[in-house]
């Protein structure tokens, strides 16, 4: 917490600002209790031998609760998220609190603010994943919630930061992130094409640009595309240990390249019926991922280590490498060409029954991951729902080397 505390004592400073006459505060409180007993199949992968190591319960009940406030006064508005979560079974005996959002914002004039403390900020729209969302790793996403609790369920970063109206068409805004990242953004707005387009660029340990536009085609299509360029590689080279003397199936890791410039893009549509269900398809690109020869390399220290083990070569030599692999392996994809599908529909059979499948597909070696989510609403502020996860593919393919092959939920919301 210490750690954050100049940003979020900016925004307080920012608060104090003396607001115009001597108006109260107006206030706002909402927010969510959400009880999830999750369970899992942890499968046996060449990667993975003994999934039971791994130090995971299978069966985790856990307890999230939300509270957000908003307070304005003049031209001074402060905005905060609290999120207290208890999860026994992933070893928090006691609940943990995240301050998610903490900030206030400060209105120079109509057209002019500026904001200091923690904030979610996100450029982009993409679904699978969000090339622009540069300030948070796909894996802290939680993908059995729906997609605006998955984002904003997280903790943001602590910032100063700006946003300028330049008249009807231009919105200039940008933010500072002492010691992580500068970024500076400018977004066009363009009602004769029926488009917006935004580009972007920022300072931090991987530098790079930005861009994401959309555009919609009538009442029912949209297209949209998200792609950055980021400096050096976010993943390690990994290739076997071939020098005399080498154990057997040992390997060697590299830093990514740091020079070179990698780009990751998303190209998407999406198609909206009158009855409110939409379909999203998209295609995402990672120029980090690795390449077939690279794959094969990883999957051939697998399949060397796998052998070993079975055969009770080499003690728990080849255990302890397959143990490093799949360390070195922690990243949401490693492949480079994916597609993606989402489907939802608002209320099924003419009930306040949500549904939500999403499909997200390697192009490499046809294995993915399958979801499907149904939430029914029971009244105002209670909501129902389950949620199941399946990962396809054959060993040793990118989502079949994966332990959790079959994963749901049920889980009971209060909103307040």
């Amino acid at each position: 917490m210490m750690r954050h505390l100049h940003a979020l004592l900016a925004a307080a400073a920012l608060a104090a600002v003396p607001a115009a006459g001597a108006d109260p505060w107006d206030w706002s409180l909402d927010g969510l209790v959400d009880v999830r007993a999750r369970v899992r199949q942890d499968n046996v992968t060449k990667l993975v031998p003994a999934p039971e190591r791994i130090g995971l319960d299978a069966r985790v009940l856990s307890v999230t609760t939300v509270a957000g406030l908003e307070a304005w006064r003049g031209p001074v508005a402060v905005s905060g998220q609290l999120r207290a979560r208890n999860a026994p079974g992933e070893g928090e005996r006691s609940p943990r609190l995240h301050v998610d959002e903490l900030y206030a914002e400060y209105a120079l004039t109509p057209e002019h603010f500026l904001h200091a403390g923690r904030r979610h900020l996100v450029h982009g729209r993409s679904l699978g994943v969000n090339p622009l969302d540069v300030a948070v790793d796909p894996l802290d996403l939680d993908r059995s919630k729906d997609t605006d609790r998955r984002r904003n369920e997280i903790e943001g970063q602590d910032m100063l930061g700006f946003e300028s109206l330049l008249g009807e068409r231009f919105t200039l805004a940008g933010y500072w992130t002492p010691g992580e990242r500068a970024l500076l953004a400018g977004t066009f707005t363009l009602p004769e094409w029926s488009s917006d387009l935004t580009v972007l660029a920022f300072d931090d340990e991987r530098p790079g640009a930005g861009l994401s536009f959309s555009r919609t085609l009538g009442e029912a299509v949209l297209l949209y595309g998200d792609a950055v360029v980021r400096r050096g590689r976010d993943r390690p080279a990994i290739r076997a240990d071939r020098r005399p003397g080498a154990d057997p199936g040992a390997f060697l890791t590299e830093a990514g390249e740091r020079r070179r410039f990698f780009p990751r893009s998303s190209l998407g549509a999406s198609y909206t019926l009158e009855s409110g269900a939409s379909f999203n398809l998209e295609h995402y690109f990672d120029a980090n991922g690795y390449t077939s020869g690279e794959w094969d390399e990883i999957t051939g220290l697998i399949a060397e280590n796998d052998a070993n083990r079975r055969a009770g070569r080499f003690g728990g030599l080849p255990a302890g490498n397959l143990l490093r692999l799949n360390g070195q392996l922690g990243q949401f994809t490693l492949r480079r060409h994916y597609g993606v599908l989402r489907a939802h529909h608002p209320g099924l059979f003419g009930l306040d029954l949500a549904a939500e499948m999403n499909v997200f597909h390697g192009l490499a070696d046809h294995s993915g991951s399958m979801g499907l989510r149904l939430e029914r609403g029971m009244g105002p502020n209670l909501v129902l729902g389950v949620e199941g996860r399946y990962l396809y593919g054959e060993d040793p393919d990118e989502f079949a080397l994966r332990t959790a092959r079959l994963s749901g939920s049920v889980h009971v919301t209060v909103r307040f």
